[in-house]
């Protein structure tokens, strides 16, 4: 809900940047027990570092100094919870948890933590934003309903979100998805 309330009242939404990034950067804000005032971050930490990620050509300052103050981030964040042996949030979990007997070393969190954050924020986002391209979702209309590319309007009451907001059966049937009378009831 506080996703969605945060761009109702603008009338529509950039489905990728005000949705697909944000939904991810969110769950694993939670997942960490990380405040959600930090989801901008960790989202540019992101943005920037996996691009560096796909090669030493692709590695400037830039990536460099997302990765260091990412690092600085989660070094902040293991300090805090250093001590702490309750069944608290991801970190912790990992900060606690041996395999054959022994825990993992500062690096090995410091890069799960780094692969959990890219790869949940990244791969979500372009995941979402790849569905609504695919099934021609431009924006979507807070109260009213779903704008297609094609510049179609779809009101509220046409849109019905089904195991998932872009997986709607009004969405299906417009692709062409499915048996049309299962669909459209």
């Amino acid at each position: 809900a506080e996703l969605i309330d945060s761009f109702a009242d603008d009338g529509e939404v950039e489905i990728v940047g005000q949705f697909a990034t944000r939904l991810p950067a969110m769950l694993i804000a939670d997942m960490f027990g990380e405040p959600r005032e930090n989801c901008p971050n960790l989202v540019r930490w992101i943005s920037v570092m996996v691009p560096g990620g796909q090669g030493p050509q692709h590695v400037n300052d830039e990536v460099n100094d997302a990765f260091g103050e990412f690092c600085e981030h989660h070094t902040e964040m293991m300090a805090a919870r250093e001590g702490n042996s309750s069944d608290g949030d991801l970190l912790l979990k990992w900060m606690n948890a041996e395999i054959d007997g022994e825990k993992l070393d500062e690096s090995q969190l410091l890069f799960e933590h780094a692969l959990l954050l890219a790869g949940g924020v990244e791969t979500t986002r372009n995941a979402i934003a790849a569905l609504a391209r695919e099934h021609g979702v431009a924006f979507v209309l807070g109260a009213t309903g779903v704008t297609l590319v094609s510049g179609e309007q779809l009101e509220a009451d046409e849109v019905v979100v089904a195991a998932g907001a872009l997986w709607s059966p009004t969405l299906l049937l417009r692709s062409g998805i499915g048996p049309a009378e299962h669909l459209s009831e």
